[in-house]
This record gives C-alpha cells, structure tokens and sequence, in this order.
C-alpha cells in the first residue's frame, strides 16, 4: 500500500516558507508506518510555490497512491480543509485518511 503524507502550510498564501515548526505528530506517523513496511512519501506543501488545487494535482497525476494522509492542529484547520478540498477535487481514486 502506497501512503502519501501530507504536511500543511503554516499560512493559507501560494508561497515558499521555511518558517515553521514541523508537524512532529506526521513525523511520528510516517516513521510507525514505515517502520510497519508501509510506502511512504512526505509531501511538506511549505517547500513549493503554487496553490494547494495546483500541487496536489500534480503530486497525485505523477504517482499512484492508495491513501493520503494530513493532520495538524485545530489553528491550522484553513490549511487542512485546503488539502482535504484538493484531494476531493482530483480524479485520482485516492482515499483520505
């Protein structure tokens, strides 16, 4: 099973930020599913420019995955309903976890 992570953006803009903290529950997250021989892949929304619709569509276009994963906490809720909203929106046939 093929796992997509990804990490939300610590602002609702289209721009590159490497300012943040990470989201170490996702971290945790990836190394128990790794570590349970899961394929894993991280994508950080916060290293790319572009919107969120733009960059998951691609993401998803360029690879086949099972399921995609997000989280953060409740302040970041604009940026996870973003993800949520763009995986919804692509045809890919991927779940959300």
């Amino acid at each position: 099973m093929k796992l997509l992570i990804v990490v939300p953006r610590v602002s609702t803009g289209d721009s590159v930020n490497y300012k943040y903290l990470f989201p170490l529950g996702l971290a945790y997250i990836s190394s128990v599913l790794k570590q349970a021989k899961y394929s894993v892949d991280c994508f950080n929304t916060n290293h790319y420019e572009g919107t969120i619709d733009h960059l998951l569509g691609r993401q998803l276009a360029e690879n086949k995955y099972d399921y995609i994963l997000t989280g953060g906490l409740s302040t970041s809720y604009n940026q996870i309903k973003m993800i949520t909203d763009a995986v919804h929106k692509s045809d890919h046939g991927v779940g959300l976890i």
